[in-house]
């Protein structure tokens, strides 16, 4: 897992950028290479579980979930992504019950997913709001504490909210 993580965090810097504008050579599609990673780790994620459980893995998955969840949120509402997120939001609740971090990265991708206003897939939504409940309540302030930065799209279809 933490291969693919690497590839996203080498590509994910060239995300923002269009294909005509970007510094890559043309045939390198920043996005394709960061939607291959999340989806091999979310595959391997649900091949662990499978055979492990989560209850006890290493905290670096976390992070790793993190990111790979990111990339998700960023192509919904693609097929693919819709079951990637469900099952990456799934799995950190089920690490949450053992590790903080996950706690708090799930009240992460709530935040993103309202500041970039995605529209979830009902179950994580659902799932979403069931871990704002149990682990922290979700305020308006939140975002506040994020850091502001100048508008960058990360990807072509997605709206941020001051557009």
């Amino acid at each position: 897992m933490f291969f693919q993580l690497l590839f996203i965090h080498l590509f994910r810097p060239f995300l923002k950028y269009k294909p005509s504008a970007s510094p890559l050579p043309t045939h390198v599609s920043p996005r394709k290479f960061c939607t291959h990673a999340a989806a091999a780790i979310s595959k391997l994620l649900r091949i662990y579980k499978r055979t492990y459980g989560l209850r006890q893995i290493v905290n670096l998955a976390v992070y790793i979930t993190h990111t790979a969840c990111t990339i998700h949120l960023l192509n919904l509402p693609e097929k693919d992504a819709v079951r990637d997120i469900v099952h990456g939001l799934k799995h950190l609740e089920e690490i949450a019950e053992g590790w903080l971090c996950a706690r708090k990265t799930l009240r992460i991708l709530s935040i993103s997913a309202r500041k970039w206003y995605i529209e979830l897939p009902d179950e994580a939504a659902k799932l979403l709001e069931r871990t704002d409940r149990q682990f922290a309540a979700y305020t308006p302030t939140m975002e506040q504490m994020s850091p502001k930065q100048a508008p960058a799209r990360p990807l072509e279809n997605h709206v941020h909210a001051s557009q």
